[in-house]
């Protein structure tokens, strides 16, 4: 089977697309500050930051039409699908995906009369997201166990009352009326049926409740329910 990209829930062969080769993609890089210089050290101390830039995944495709007078149209079809939004996936590693904010189209060549071709840039939020993680499990006991980076997730509350929601001894307080979604990444917390999301139902700071490499510890008020959704990710 060849090789092919699937991006906004369609892949390139289905849009008639040939993706050329596999791109090649360099890990996030981190942004890091200038290091501290210290009389009578050979080397300075960095203290790493913890950002990382956004990636660049250039993909390169080929196409061909049936008759010569379809070739533009059939790109401007492709710059409406690569301008929607979606991620990012490879037929040869379908477990993870890339978080797409946008994508640069390169110039559209045309080699023969019905063949185009051109380069589509993904840009991505740093790092390459598990499916697996991208999904909500009930969270019972005390221990989470993160395998990958630190993980950004979303917790999602369900009871009624004043509600205390700890990671790793760091809290949070929500008063919950029904349910209470928490996004640590967003840095919202909202109403599941809530018509906008709203930030006055917590106390507390969003970043404290990331997910360490290693073994977490996860505990909400007795009485409610847990669901998180720990976007795994390798950055």
């Amino acid at each position: 089977m060849s090789f092919y990209v699937m991006y906004a829930g369609e892949t390139s062969d289905q849009r008639g697309l040939d993706a050329v080769r596999r791109p090649s993609i360099t890990p996030a890089v981190e942004v890091v500050a200038t290091p501290t210089e210290i009389p009578g050290r050979r080397y300075g101390l960095t203290e790493r930051s913890g950002y990382f830039k956004d990636e660049e995944i250039p993909v390169e495709f080929n196409y061909v039409t049936r008759r010569a007078e379809d070739w533009g149209e059939a790109f401007r079809r492709d710059i409406l699908w690569l301008r929607r939004k979606g991620v990012l996936k490879f037929s040869d590693d379908m477990a993870v995906f890339h978080k797409v904010r946008y994508v640069t189209i390169g110039t559209n060549e045309r080699t023969v009369r019905r063949l185009g071709r051109f380069t589509a840039t993904f840009v991505c939020v740093p790092g390459a997201y598990y499916e697996a993680g991208a999904r909500f499990f009930t969270h019972t006991g005390e221990k989470v166990m993160n395998y990958y980076s630190e993980a950004i997730p979303v917790y999602e509350i369900t009871g009624r009352g004043a509600c205390r929601l700890t990671v790793n001894g760091k809290n949070m307080e929500a008063e919950v009326d029904g349910s209470l979604t928490i996004d640590t990444d967003l840095l919202i917390a909202y109403k599941e049926a809530a018509e906008t999301p709203t930030n006055t139902a917590v106390t507390g700071y969003y970043e404290d409740l990331h997910l360490v490499p290693g073994e977490n510890t996860v505990t909400v008020t007795e009485g409610f329910t847990l669901r998180i959704k720990p976007n795994w990710v390798v950055v």
